[in-house]
């Protein structure tokens, strides 16, 4: 079974630029309108040479949906949420339009707070998820005007095989505990490792990026019990290869 190209934002962008053809110039335009940024910005980002940041990110990443890319920060967002900022993105309502709706504070700060949800940074309350529901549900005509006006560029190859589903953890019987296990489990420790690595990429790149704060990152690693982010990463690092494991404590 085949299934829509995922991954990051920047992953995303990689397979796209990919897949255009030399002369790219209408998608670049197209993607620069719905960005709301110059032609050359584009260029910049599918070169490689600058990364989207802003609003320009958010329009960015729900283009990319729309075009039928499963783009990892779209999907680790609220539903409800999800649903906002891609009414932000395909312009039904703009930035300050939706922060007064939604009872933000005025002025740059109120905007601030209100992007870095939608970029996934900000968390939400459970009463403003019921606001920004009737927000959705009051625009939700409108968006869908707006998705059949935009100019949707195909892409070439994005589907492509999915990633195997790792041993679900459970099935791992005395996996759960330290210490030897039989040689018959170590396909499954493999694929199961595999799966998690794979799934956790998206998360630290995000966590890791100018959407988070240092306060934030501070609470990841109290709640991996203070010292887990580091044992994690210093397990991780005897992993790399066998002069890593060799010279890297434990």
């Amino acid at each position: 079974m085949m299934s829509t190209f995922s991954g990051t934002t920047e992953e995303c962008i990689g397979h796209f630029t990919r897949n255009l053809g030399p002369k790219n110039l209408a998608e670049r335009k197209t993607i620069a309108q719905f960005a709301g940024v110059n032609d050359d910005s584009v260029r910049r980002w599918l070169k490689g040479q600058m990364h989207p940041t802003g609003e320009p990110l958010v329009r960015l990443r729900f283009y990319l949906e729309f075009l039928g890319y499963e783009v990892a920060e779209v999907e680790l967002l609220n539903p409800i949420v999800r649903n906002a900022a891609r009414l932000f993105a395909f312009r039904v309502a703009d930035l300050s339009e939706i922060a007064k709706l939604l009872g933000y504070a005025d002025g740059r700060n109120g905007l601030d707070d209100l992007l870095r949800m939608f970029r996934g940074g900000r968390g939400v309350s459970k009463k403003r998820l019921e606001h920004i529901q009737a927000f959705v549900d009051m625009y939700e005509d409108q968006l869908d005007a707006r998705r059949n006006a935009v100019p949707k560029i195909k892409v070439s190859n994005l589907r492509t095989k999915p990633t195997p589903t790792p041993t679900p953890l459970k099935e791992l019987g005395s996996l759960k505990r330290p210490g030897p296990i039989a040689e018959n489990e170590h396909d499954a420790v493999i694929k199961t490792f595999a799966g998690l690595a794979t799934a956790i990429l998206p998360l630290a790149d995000l966590i890791s990026s100018d959407s988070f704060t240092e306060e934030e990152r501070a609470r990841v690693r109290e709640l991996a019990g203070g010292d887990g982010v580091f044992l994690l990463a210093n397990r991780l690092f005897r992993i790399c290869g066998p002069r890593a494991r060799q010279h890297h404590s434990k």
